[in-house]
């Protein structure tokens, strides 16, 4: 894909320092971010509970006690099967450059910049080495909150470590794609930007087998074969989701929403809204209300 555009577009860290960790905690079961992929390198730990990891064309079940390497530039998608609690990790792969041309660059990092070189998709933290990386994983974790002087060095060689861990243990992969499978990959991208680029206007079955010259009836095999669901079962996930997004700002109305996200039926909307995130959208507004209020609440 040389269009970089079609890639996400948030910005994780700054340009001094290009690492930022996000952690989720998800009660109900209903965590779900849609099918991307970055630039960024992201680790996956998964602390309580069961998640989906879609990694390319294959799905993990993501179990406690395990962590999952997203390598740059790997189609991706999570979505919570019980409720669970989650941390990642994201940076930039220049983050462990070195500005002097050393061995540990030509051999490990130049090749990862390449995208010549992978990391495991799987570490078991209940291995020796895995409860090794996990060490270095919290105590990244722990520098990255707590920002005391000199933590941006602390994680910085927390990464180091577990990339050498990882090379100490012959775990580093030659990226040797097949064709066949890159070529899905790269289909399954033109889908998905299109999605996003439309997800709010009208999106026929027709529309999206146009982006793979594929007849509707095998692109659907082909999708389903890859996601799971059906086109437009997805469609409706990722309009839910965005509508989801917009509902957690105060001012924006539901009907308003439910046309923004593509929708031109109220009635199908909140039924759909409702078999994704398991409330009505009114009920989701009021959720995000009061955990709102609850945090600007003055402590006693």
């Amino acid at each position: 894909m040389k269009d970089i555009n079609l890639k996400e577009k948030i910005n994780h860290g700054d340009v001094l320092y290009p690492l930022k960790i996000y952690s989720h905690y998800d009660p109900n079961s209903n965590f779900f971010v849609s099918y991307h992929w970055h630039e960024e390198i992201e680790l996956v730990y998964v602390e309580e509970g069961e998640l989906d990891i879609k990694l390319n064309t294959t799905t993990h079940r993501g179990k406690a006690g395990q962590l999952f390497l997203i390598n740059s530039e790997t189609l991706h998608q999570i979505i919570g099967v019980t409720s669970s609690v989650h941390h990642a990790v994201v940076f930039s792969p220049n983050i462990l450059s070195f500005e002097t041309f050393d061995y540990s660059q030509s051999h490990y990092i130049n090749p990862i910049l390449k995208h010549d070189l992978k990391l495991p998709e799987i570490i078991d933290m209940n291995t020796d080495f895995g409860r090794e990386i996990f060490t270095e994983y919290k105590n990244l974790l722990n520098d990255y909150n707590n920002r005391e002087a000199g933590w941006f060095l602390n994680t910085k060689a927390s990464l180091l470590r577990i990339l050498a861990i990882l090379a100490r243990k012959d775990l580093l992969i030659s990226n040797t794609i097949l064709e066949q499978e890159q070529h899905k990959i790269e289909m399954m991208k033109l889908i998905i930007t299109y999605i996003e680029k439309n997800y709010s206007s009208k999106i026929t079955l027709d529309d999206l087998a146009r982006c793979t010259n594929l007849n509707s009836q095998y692109f659907c095999r082909f999708f389903k074969s890859i996601v799971g669901k059906t086109p437009i079962e997805f469609v409706n996930q990722y309009r839910i989701d965005k509508a989801a997004t917009l509902l957690q700002e105060s001012n924006n109305k539901i009907l308003n929403v439910c046309y923004e996200t593509g929708f031109n039926n109220v009635s199908y909307f909140i039924k759909k809204f409702k078999e994704y995130k398991g409330c009505l959208p009114s009920e989701f507004k009021d959720i995000i209300q009061k955990n709102h209020l609850s945090e600007n609440d003055p402590a006693e």
